[in-house]
C-alpha cells in the first residue's frame, strides 16, 4: 500500500469530523472529569470522533512515577459512560495493568457513541523507555473493526502505534 493509500475495508460513505488531543491530564485522580470536559468541548466543535494521546490515562507524566491502579474493566466502563452521555466515539488510549501481573499494557481503546467498547489495541512495537516503565508489547493479532459514529457505520482498522488516526484521516 502506497503512502495516503486507504487500507482495504476502510471506506467511508462521508467525511468524518475528528477531534485530536494532544494535551495532557492535569491530575491522574480527576482523568475523568478531565477527559468528559476535552469530549464535552470537541462535541460542540462538531467532532464524532476524539483521538486522545497514547497513555492518557494516567497520563504518560505521571505513569512513570506512580504506574496506573485502576483495572481495565472500571476504565473502559468510565470511557463509555462518557461516550455515550456525551454522544461522541471516543479512542482513549491508557496503561493497562495485565491480569495477575506487575505490568502494563500500552492500550487504546475504541468507544463508539452508543458507549459500546468496539476495539482494544495494545501496542506492539515499545519505543524509548516505555519497556523501563513495566510496559511490554504486545503479541496479539491486529484486528479490523467496524465502528458506529452516529447512526452509520465506517470500517476503521488498526493501523500501527495508533488505532484510527491514519484510516479516518486517508
Amino acid at each position: 500500500m502506497g503512502p495516503g493509500a486507504a487500507p482495504a475495508g476502510a471506506r467511508f460513505s462521508r467525511p468524518v469530523r475528528l477531534a485530536l488531543w494532544q494535551g495532557a491530564l492535569n491530575a491522574p485522580g480527576e482523568w475523568e472529569a478531565e477527559l468528559r470536559e476535552v469530549a464535552r468541548s470537541a462535541k460542540e466543535g462538531g467532532a464524532e470522533l476524539l483521538l486522545t494521546p497514547e497513555l492518557c490515562l494516567p497520563g504518560f507524566h505521571f505513569f512513570g512515577h506512580s504506574g496506573f491502579s485502576a483495572q481495565r474493566e472500571a476504565v473502559e466502563a468510565r470511557i463509555a459512560t462518557i461516550a455515550s452521555e456525551e454522544g461522541l466515539a471516543l479512542c482513549v488510549g491508557y496503561a493497562e495493568r495485565r491480569h495477575g501481573a506487575r505490568d502494563f499494557w500500552n492500550t487504546a481503546v475504541l468507544v463508539d457513541s452508543a458507549g459500546q467498547v468496539r476495539h482494544r489495541y495494545r501496542k506492539h512495537h515499545l519505543w524509548g523507555n516505555e519497556a523501563n516503565l513495566g510496559i511490554v508489547a504486545s503479541d496479539e493479532d491486529l484486528e479490523a473493526e467496524e465502528v458506529v459514529v452516529e447512526t452509520e457505520t465506517y470500517a476503521q482498522r488498526a493501523c500501527g502505534s495508533s488505532m484510527v488516526s491514519r484510516c479516518c484521516l486517508d
